[in-house]
């Protein structure tokens, strides 16, 4: 879509809302889930379109945390 409509303005935005349950009832699965939603997919998806050729001028804006609404065990 990218290369199709060449935005001027590119929102990457990701976020994963936070199982709120304790520590002891938690799987590694669930703990990370906003670590590789929030951080690992926002880094790569802004990268990668950091390698793209954009337009002069062209803004990147990306952000993420679904943990900011309910925070984390």
């Amino acid at each position: 879509m990218i290369h199709k409509y060449t935005p001027e303005i590119l929102v990457l935005n990701a976020g994963a809302t936070p199982e709120a349950l304790p520590l002891q009832k938690q799987t590694w699965d669930s703990f990370s889930r906003n670590r590789n939603v929030d951080t690992q997919r926002v880094f790569n998806w802004t990268r990668d379109v950091l390698r793209l050729p954009l337009a002069p001028g062209s803004i990147v804006i990306a952000l993420s945390s679904g943990a900011a609404i309910r925070g984390r065990p």
